[in-house]
């Protein structure tokens, strides 16, 4: 709508013709949400109201029923994670929408942890391969692959020294 509001002759309402977005590695399709889980779920984060949900575990397909209390919403790699605790307990937990067969939005509030920040638990490498502190990681690479990590290294500390010609 803004781009559309833009007069014609200034380019940008052709804008969307022009760029595109890319996933890096192999495109994955979206997994299935029953539209009326995404809708109770939706609507219990923005009301802030607890959910009852039956889920099925990745583990053994069994599925349980819990009630939580929703706290947000991630959407990683089309993949859309629940941030959530379970009950009366504290510990944040990921439970992943397209695992949860059916959803009922309850009248009672959603306890929020104190101090609770969708942001910092992002930060604090939940949703990556963070969790366990730092490693440190020796690689021997081809100089293809030196090159991207030069331009985009993995860690601000990261060094590159060249064994030959063709390894790093």
């Amino acid at each position: 709508q803004v781009l559309d509001a833009i007069p014609a002759d200034t380019g940008a309402p052709a804008w969307r013709e022009k760029v595109r977005v890319l996933r890096r590695g192999q495109f994955l399709s979206p997994p299935d949400i029953k539209a009326d889980v995404q809708k109770q779920v939706y609507d219990a984060l923005l009301l802030n109201r607890k959910l009852r949900i039956t889920y099925r575990s990745r583990h053994n397909g069994d599925a349980k029923e819990f009630e939580i209390n929703p706290l947000g919403i991630v959407l990683k790699d089309a993949v859309i994670y629940l941030i959530c605790t379970c009950w009366d307990y504290t510990d944040i937990r990921l439970m992943v929408l397209h695992r949860v067969i059916e959803a009922e939005k309850l009248d009672a509030s959603s306890d929020v942890p104190d101090g609770f920040d969708l942001d910092e638990y992002i930060s604090s490498g939940e949703l990556d391969f963070v969790k366990g502190g730092e490693i440190t990681l020796k690689a021997k690479v081809s100089r293809q692959v030196a090159f991207h990590l030069e331009e985009r290294p993995l860690h601000r500390d990261q060094t590159m020294t060249a064994i030959d010609d063709d390894q790093w």
